[in-house]
């Protein structure tokens, strides 16, 4: 049983419905929370809330007290239930959990138990965020296991894999939707690191910071980016058959969400010309430079957000 095969485990509505019953409900039997989510259109029964329940008890959504009623954890409990947005974000947090990911390499995938928990999840997204997004977004399901094994790792076992990864992958915030495809994009998943009352990623609007210092701090809050635990474990097997980004590069997932903040003025990068030992390339298609940069800043749409709630209290 893995986190991506929806026969098995739910998918992403699914998902929700369980988040939200339980968040309105309160704490309560198991059996009283899936019959509350089950659909009241169809006939017959089906076992999609009980399979996604267990996947997400597993994975420390849920916790059942002594006396058998099933509760959320934080910061489930507290995510108000119309705010879908934090939910994303906490499950994100969530699936990248290390205690999460226990088979990131295992050999053999045949044998993934539930035990591997959201192993396959972390497993493809840091091998998708280490492609080029634009020739990745055209590939079949076939092509992108095909792609993997020549570069040296086995994404998934099954059928289905690639296609639930997508869905997850959108709803996580790594990727986009677009006429041509997902686009692995973490613009969304970064953009959370620096909101919220107590962001993850602290980004200064009134100085610039070494972007390469950003990034760090970056790759600890999501460690699927360039420079994160896990994507580091992913990126030594690329680089053993002969893949892998240079010290100074940003693989082009990372580096088209950065330009994406960028352009909405969410954040501003900056290449000064005399500090060349921190100087950045971002890469693009084919691996092409597409921008250098040394320095990043919060941008004025933060401030335009303060400035607006100042003159709100005024």
């Amino acid at each position: 049983m893995t986190l991506l095969n929806r026969t098995s485990n739910g998918h992403v509505p699914s998902l929700i419905v369980l988040w939200r019953t339980a968040r309105v409900f309160g704490p309560r039997s198991r059996a009283e929370l899936e019959e509350l989510c089950q659909p009241r259109n169809k006939p017959k029964p089906t076992k999609t809330m009980g399979a996604t329940f267990a996947t997400w008890k597993l994975l420390g959504m849920f916790v059942e007290d002594p006396d058998g009623h099933v509760r959320l954890t934080p910061p489930f409990d507290k995510i108000e239930q119309t705010d879908t947005e934090a939910l994303r974000t906490a499950v994100l947090g969530l699936l990248l959990r290390p205690e999460n990911s226990p088979a990131l390499l295992a050999a053999d995938l045949r044998n993934e138990a539930e035990e591997s928990r959201a192993s396959d999840f972390v497993r493809i997204a840091s091998w998708a965020l280490a492609q080029d997004p634009y020739r990745l977004s055209s590939l079949g399901s076939d092509t992108v296991q095909s792609e993997a094994k020549s570069q040296g790792l086995e994404l998934y076992h099954g059928d289905g894999r690639w296609n639930s990864f997508q869905e997850w992958a959108y709803f996580c915030g790594l990727a986009v939707a677009t006429v041509r495809g997902l686009v692995m994009c973490p613009a969304r998943a970064v953009r959370a690191t620096l909101s919220g009352a107590h962001p993850r990623v602290a980004l200064p609007a009134d100085r610039d910071v070494p972007l390469s210092a950003f990034l760090e701090d970056l790759a600890r809050a999501v460690p699927v980016l360039d420079g994160g635990a896990h994507r580091v474990r992913i990126d030594d097997v690329l680089r053993a058959s002969g893949r892998g980004l240079a010290a100074h590069q940003i693989s082009p997932c990372l580096a088209l969400a950065l330009l994406q903040l960028d352009h909405e003025e969410e954040v501003i990068l900056s290449d000064r010309a005399g500090d060349v030992t921190t100087r950045l390339s971002l890469l693009g298609r084919d691996g092409h430079v597409v921008k250098t940069a040394s320095h990043i800043r919060r941008g004025m749409v933060r401030r335009r957000t303060a400035a607006n709630a100042e003159g709100a209290r005024a």
